[in-house]
C-alpha cells in the first residue's frame, strides 16, 4: 500500500494589530452618564503600518478620543484611544469601531446595554419519589442579580398536589 497524502489547511496569517481590549462593554446605562474605556492598538509585525479608525455608525452616541484619521506605527509601537458612550434613552446599543491597516481590518464589537432584571430560581426543586400522603418541603428563592426590579409570577399546574408560597411577588 502506498502512504497517503494528507492535506493540511495553512495557518491564518499571524496578526498585524494586536487591539486591547478585543470589545468593550459598557452594561447597566444610566440616563446622561458619560462611559468611557482605552482602546491600545499595537504593531506586532515586524514592518511599519499605518492605522487608521472608522467611527462607529452610531455617532449620536459613541464617540472616539483623538478622532485620528491616520496613525503610523513602527514595529512594537503602540497608540491608545478613548472610546466614550453617553444617552438619553435606556436600552441596548450594538455598533462597531474599525482599526485598518493596509489590507487588514479589526473589528471591535462596542455593547452598551440599559438597565435590565435577571431573575433566578435558586435552590433544589428536586423531590424524587414521595410516599402517598405524605408532605415534602423544598425552599428556594426568586432572586434579581439585575440593576432593575422585576415583577415574577411561578405558574404550575394546579392539579398536581404542589403548594407555592409566594407564587408571585417583586424582586
Amino acid at each position: 500500500m502506498g502512504a497517503k497524502t494528507v492535506s493540511v489547511p495553512p495557518l491564518p496569517p499571524p496578526p498585524m494589530l494586536r487591539v486591547f481590549p478585543p470589545d468593550l462593554h459598557f452594561d447597566a446605562l444610566e440616563e446622561g452618564a458619560l462611559y468611557g474605556e482605552t482602546i491600545t492598538i499595537k504593531n506586532v509585525d515586524s514592518r511599519p503600518h499605518m492605522v487608521r479608525t472608522k467611527q462607529p455608525k452610531n455617532k449620536t452616541q459613541w464617540s472616539i478620543d483623538p478622532p485620528f484619521t491616520s496613525v503610523m506605527l513602527a514595529p512594537g509601537m503602540e497608540t491608545s484611544l478613548q472610546v466614550f458612550f453617553c444617552t438619553d434613552e435606556l436600552k441596548d446599543f450594538v455598533d462597531t469601531l474599525c482599526i485598518m491597516s493596509n489590507d487588514h481590518l479589526v473589528e471591535v464589537p462596542l455593547f452598551a446595554k440599559g438597565p435590565h432584571a435577571h431573575p433566578e430560581l435558586v435552590g433544589d426543586l428536586t423531590f424524587g419519589l414521595i410516599v402517598n400522603e405524605s408532605t415534602e418541603t423544598r425552599r428556594f428563592a426568586v432572586k434579581n442579580t439585575g440593576s432593575v426590579q422585576t415583577e415574577f409570577r411561578l405558574k404550575y399546574e394546579k392539579s398536581v398536589a404542589l403548594k407555592i408560597e409566594p407564587s408571585e411577588g417583586v424582586v
